[in-house]
């Protein structure tokens, strides 16, 4: 037990001033300058853990300057250390509403973190936890802000409560939120949205909470009238992402059939499932998406009413809408095959994809879908080619090959030659994945050494999963490791990709011992640490895993080093690894790379400057534009504007298309594990990953490394997780349109002196 949570659980108790906060030197002036707010970046950046390190945030608290005290907590909250929480809890009584809200939002984002882990947690910590949640759920009573009661409900949806019966009472704290509130007339955002966030946030992790009086008080919310707020006169669009999250909360509620056990009964269930179906009427687009998803998979709605929703979905106007009505027809069983093949004719390339994925399931009769995907797989251009307008290029025949592999695997044989040497490697990598389904090993013994990293990628998973079968119902491995195929995977971890290297490490948990394996394990390990790069840690990682079980020559001399690692998470499990040998006093001493360095000045003119993205003419053309969140995300905003204005972005795809949920891309290797050579902290904060909003894809906390993803949906529940650093302010049409593979051909940032390209 340390002294700071004995200070935290005592001053959590009783509310005493915590040592911590009683010495944060006085602030040297009442403005909110740029020396003081750099001093406290400087110290957020640094991830500061002693007092001496944290003073400048611990000036800042007690600064008479509102902006000055709400980037402080928020600095603190982003540290995630649990014996800071003492030092801001005394501002949940300051005088600006919106420091509340900072402080509310800070100590919910340090309470995750520490709670991310519950086995590692010891009992001090358990009890500074459950302390947290008590003084959070009082203020419920306390607090008349509207703002301030929307981040609380949205924070007691996110804590980490011990057992279900905690929660349901967090459930109906959240819900008390609606005492007084005015149901008609114009209504702000707050609390509105954070009482619909906290609830769904709440179910995702015990959905048993659908029957809690609070869950069902807000699944009968009416859905919410767009209304201008004064703050944003031009905001008619909260309401929109309030009445998603409320449909999806209503879908949630109905999931297990009326009156089963842990279901709602049928009175209840009549009441939510007549506004469920009713959302499906909205004029909004999203909403009208979500009612399709959660009717879909809405046990308590009958099976009539939920063909109908789906039926009309399918012609419905948005394509968001019709990808979401295929996806939901896709998981009738039987169903008859015509409205999917129908839909593989859809105008939107999205819909007809997501049709073509669903063709390898079971409608009827099958041989209407396998003549479709055949159809498809032979109308594939055999040569590189440009897409044009809203439609696929290689892509449809792509995903058809998968598809037909595993709805009729002997009518893709023939084809498969040609699809393994087409000239687009996107092609030949899907071509690996349907070899996979057919089991060819020949077929991926030549993908494995095909000059595109990515496709030899497809391969080593595709082969580790024969072996080892990712299903929970298949026990029964496809094919035998052999020393064979074994060596494929060692020959893998010569080459540069990282998510290549990683996915051959893990290819080979459980190949037998042997000196050769250690060795090859270590090469590659001391190959990869000496470039230096803190992307690798994930590839890393791995091989350390590897090396754990199968050693090596010389094993403990050559795992010393790694204590030591620039990487404090790869010199811990050295240190590890070397304690579970028999190395009793290892002990992990890393010297980490010194924080990227943000200057604010520098940043200044980018609060008003736009930047464009443009897309290549091969991949679609035209632009999009965004807006960059400069005071919520500096640190984040540095690097991505430094990396455009150098041209890193040009050239590079959007690698990653997931339809209604997000696209990513700019990584040089065109996949997830090889990116910026530099992580990213996360800078989280209380801005939604609303639709049209830019995040930083990440690995873990703080392991962003400029790879950049756009929210094609309102996606809460990446909330508090992911930074938000950015929206698209024109040409979201142009985001829809994005397929896999199409090509950045350039940023640039537009009316920002000292931000042009050279």
């Amino acid at each position: 037990m340390t002294t700071h949570r004995i200070a935290l659980v005592g001053f959590l108790a009783c509310g005493l001033a915590s040592a911590a906060f009683a010495q944060a030197a006085p602030p040297s002036g009442i403005t909110a300058d740029q020396s003081v707010l750099q001093r406290m970046l400087d110290a957020e950046d640094a991830r500061a853990t002693d007092s001496s390190a944290l003073a400048p945030i611990l000036a800042g608290l007690r600064s008479s300057d509102i902006t000055v005290r709400r980037t402080a907590v928020r600095a603190l909250g982003r540290i995630e250390r649990l014996e800071n929480v003492p030092a801001i809890q005394p501002l949940v009584t300051d005088p600006a509403p919106l420091v509340r809200a900072q402080v509310i939002n800070a100590i919910g984002q340090i309470a995750k973190g520490v709670g991310a882990n519950p086995a590692a947690m010891d009992d001090e910590q358990r009890r500074a936890l459950v302390s947290i949640e008590a003084l959070l759920r009082g203020l419920t009573t306390s607090e008349s802000d509207p703002v301030v009661r929307g981040v609380l409900g949205r924070t007691l949806g996110r804590l980490p409560y011990a057992t279900e019966d905690v929660a349901r009472a967090a459930s109906e704290s959240i819900a008390s939120l609606l005492d007084s509130l005015p149901t008609d007339g114009a209504l702000a955002r707050e609390p509105w949205f954070g009482i619909a966030h906290g609830t769904d946030a709440l179910l995702r992790r015990f959905p048993n909470l659908r029957t809690a009086p609070g869950v069902l008080r807000v699944a009968q919310i009416p859905r919410i009238p767009s209304v201008a707020t004064a703050a944003r006169a031009s905001d008619t669009s909260w309401s929109r992402e309030t009445n998603v999250i409320l449909v999806a909360i209503r879908g949630r509620v109905l999931a297990a059939p009326a009156d089963a056990p842990n279901a709602v009964d049928s009175a209840a269930a009549r009441e939510v499932r007549s506004r469920l179906l009713s959302d499906f009427g909205d004029a909004d687009a999203q909403v009208r998406r979500q009612a399709v998803a959660s009717a879909a998979v809405a046990a308590a709605v009958d099976d009539s009413a939920r063909a109908r929703v789906v039926n009309v979905a399918m012609r419905d106007r948005s394509p968001s809408v019709r990808v979401e009505a295929v996806r939901a027809y896709a998981r009738r069983r039987g169903a008859p095959c015509a409205p999917l093949i129908g839909a593989t004719r859809d105008p939107n390339a999205h819909v007809a994809l997501m049709a073509i994925d669903a063709l390898a399931g079971s409608c009827e009769p099958v041989v209407a879908a396998v003549s479709r995907l055949s159809t498809l797989v032979r109308e594939l251009p055999l040569g590189v080619t440009t897409r044009e307008e809203a439609r696929g290029s290689w892509h449809y025949g792509a995903h058809a090959v998968v598809s037909l592999a595993q709805l009729a695997p002997d009518s893709v044989r023939r084809v498969m030659a040609r699809l393994m040497a087409h000239p687009t490697w996107q092609v030949r990598m899907y071509a690996a994945r349907a070899a996979g389904e057919l089991a060819d090993t020949a077929l991926l013994r030549a993908a494995a050494q095909d000059a595109a990293d990515n496709v030899r990628s497809a391969a080593v998973v595709a082969l580790s999963g024969l072996i080892r079968p990712a299903q929970p119902n298949v026990t029964t491995p496809t094919i035998e490791r052999t020393p064979g195929i074994d060596s494929i995977f060692v020959a893998e971890l010569k080459r540069r990709d990282y998510q290549l290297v990683l996915e051959a490490a893990r290819a080979l948990e459980g190949a037998p011992a042997a000196g050769s394996l250690g060795d090859a394990l270590f090469v590659a390990l001391d190959r990869i640490s000496l470039e230096r790069r803190e992307n690798s840690r994930d590839p890393r990682l791995e091989l350390l895993a590897r090396i754990e079980t199968v050693g090596g020559p010389n094993r403990e001399a050559r795992l010393r080093p790694y204590v030591t690692d620039f990487d404090p998470a790869i010199a811990g499990r050295a240190a590890q690894i070397l304690r579970k040998w028999g190395v009793a006093n290892a002990t992990a001493a890393p010297r980490p790379m010194p924080p990227i360095p943000v200057a604010l000045s520098e940043l200044a003119s980018l609060r008003d400057a736009r930047v464009r993205v443009t897309m290549a003419p091969a991949s679609g053309g035209g632009s999009f534009e965004l807006r960059l969140f400069v005071d919520e995300a500096p640190a984040t905003i540095r690097t991505f504007a430094a990396l455009a204005v150098k041209g890193y972005y040009d050239g590079l795809t959007f690698h990653r298309v997931v339809t209604n949920f997000v696209i990513q891309g700019g990584s040089p290797a065109a996949n997830e594990d090889v990116g910026n050579s530099r992580f990213l902290r996360d800078e989280l904060g209380l801005r939604s990953h609303e639709r049209g909003t830019l995040g930083i894809s990440t690995r873990g906390r703080d392991t962003g490394d400029a790879q950049i993803f756009v929210n094609l949906i309102d996606n809460w529940r990446l909330d508090h997780d992911y930074t938000v650093f950015a929206e698209v302010v024109r040409g979201m049409d142009v985001v829809d349109g994005v397929l896999e593979g199409d090509v950045i051909e350039r940023i640039d940032i537009i009316g920002a002196p000292g931000w042009v390209r050279k």
